[in-house]
């Protein structure tokens, strides 16, 4: 499907195929496209080759973990001003053990509620950080 200007277009870079699934349902319904990569080194140059209005990240994945691929996206002019979400079982990030928490558009933890998704995609599609 080719995209419009007033589409939104979303990069989740997860090895969990069930929850790539779970996401495109969910971005279906707010009419954003959704690609997608299932380990980190090819989700970082999905990331490079796409410039998303957002980056979904899981932080454990095969390749290149998501903090390295948050790293170097902070270090590449092109891709430091793309808002970047996390979504991970890793609970750390809620209890301010990394400083790159503060960077990010939204900190997730799996199993997260499908309505509090919903609000951290929209928060960081409408009003991405500067």
């Amino acid at each position: 499907m080719p995209t419009t200007e007033s589409q939104k277009v979303v990069v989740y870079v997860e090895d969990e195929a069930e929850l790539v699934d779970l996401l495109r349902l969910i971005l279906k319904e707010e009419q954003v496209i959704l690609k997608h990569s299932l380990n980190g080194r090819e989700g970082l140059e999905l990331i490079r080759q796409v410039k998303p209005d957002l980056v979904i990240l899981d932080l454990m994945l095969p390749g290149l973990g998501g903090w390295e691929i948050f790293e170097i996206m902070q270090e590449d002019e092109s891709l430091k001003n793309i808002p970047v979400v996390v979504i991970t079982v890793r609970t750390e990030g809620r209890e301010g053990v990394w400083p790159q928490v503060q960077q990010l558009a939204g900190y997730l933890v799996k199993p997260f509620a499908i309505q509090e998704l919903r609000e951290v995609i929209h928060k960081a599609l409408v009003a991405p950080s500067d």
